[in-house]
């Protein structure tokens, strides 16, 4: 696992070889496939940016999501991003805040001002309805 994510890497970046974003990719895929963190979160960020990948958000929140599940708090805050924007996923500003709620908790530097923006912003029924959610986010993740 870890070396195909190392040769997704090497060809993304063609360092030795010429750079191939097919390659790449086809590497990354078959790392994330067997849950390695790094390369599903580079996956996701490929996916959201468009980057060797056409843009696609719903492969984007698929791959953070699987990061944000295994612990990753760069995926967990980007999974509240894609439910704050609606892309990928419809908007859900609660389901948002739960994210981010989790995603500060586990150490993030921007996540703490996304929490307290929506927690401003949003209805006392939507900010509990995210704290509740970010409870079961807490008890699924052990996080």
């Amino acid at each position: 696992m870890i070396a195909q994510y190392n040769l997704g890497c090497i060809y993304a970046e063609g360092d030795g070889v010429p750079r191939n974003s097919v390659e790449a990719v086809k590497w990354f895929v078959k790392a994330a496939e067997q849950g390695d963190i790094d390369a599903q979160y580079n996956l996701a960020v490929m996916y959201d940016d468009g980057t060797r990948v056409e843009q696609d958000y719903v492969q984007a929140m698929h791959w953070y999501r699987q990061a944000a599940e295994q612990g990753d708090v760069d995926g967990q805050f980007s999974v509240g991003v894609m439910y704050q924007l609606g892309e990928g996923v419809m908007a859900d500003q609660a389901t948002a805040y739960a994210w981010f709620s989790l995603a500060a908790n586990n150490g993030h530097s921007e996540a703490d001002e996304k929490v307290t923006g929506l927690q401003e912003q949003l209805s006392e029924e939507d900010l509990a309805k995210g704290k509740t959610l970010h409870s079961e986010l807490v008890e699924r993740y052990g996080m």
